[in-house]
This record gives structure tokens, sequence and C-alpha cells, in this order.
């Protein structure tokens, strides 16, 4: 089937969207943290978990003229216009996720052991 630069175009981005949309990454963090006991108290552990995920939608504007222009209907498509526009749609990818894996932050609070025994329990929490 011939296709025009712009059909292929169109193509070749739905196609690299597509695979994009697959990623997702779930990180799970966890701090273990230890308190020395100070005059006669014992000593404690704590620690929090938490998951931070991370997905792409289907985005074909993430491959803006990612298809090399060597390449479509009466042209010869040279094999480094294939290899290009195969860098071109990674590098793109690459971008767009580094561009959503940003920093994130957890916080974890930690209270002595009279403090949880006390507020907590008589609250009803353990």
């Amino acid at each position: 089937m011939a296709m025009s630069h712009a059909d292929l175009d169109v193509w070749f981005k739905q196609q690299a969207a597509t695979q994009l949309d697959t990623f997702s990454k779930t990180v799970t963090i966890t701090a273990n943290v230890y308190r020395q006991a100070t005059g006669g108290s014992t000593s404690s552990t704590g620690s929090i978990n938490n998951t931070i995920s991370w997905s792409i939608g289907y985005e074909t504007a993430t491959f803006n003229n990612d298809l090399n222009s060597g390449i479509g209907y009466g042209l010869v498509a040279e094999s480094q216009d294939v290899a290009a526009s195969v860098a071109n749609a990674v590098r793109s990818a690459v971008d767009r996720i580094e561009a959503i894996m940003g920093n994130k932050t957890i916080n974890a609070y930690l209270c002595h052991n009279s403090c949880h025994n006390s507020c907590h329990s008589s609250r009803g929490r353990r």
C-alpha cells in the first residue's frame, strides 16, 4: 500500500503513541528509621511505605516531525532515513518519559513511644 508522506506520518505517530501508551512505572519507597532511646525509655523503629506511579497516555503529538522527510510515496527511502526516523521516535519517547518522571516527595513522621501509646491508643488506633 503506497502512502504519502503525510499519511505515513500519521500512521507512524499512531504506532509510536500506541507503544508509548504501554509505559507504566511504579516505585515503592520504604524508609526505615531507628530512634535511639534516652533516659530509660526503650528504643524503637518505624517505617513508612509510599508508592509512586507514572504513566503516559496515548499521545501522537510527542512524535511531531519524527518521520524523516525522505520517506513517502514516490520517494526512495534510504536506510539512513529509516534509521533517523526510528532514532527520532526513540528520542522523543525518552524525552517524554523523562519529562513526567520528576522528583517526588514522601513524608515520614515519627512520634516517640509515649505519644504513640497514649495518644493513638486512646483514640482506638494502634
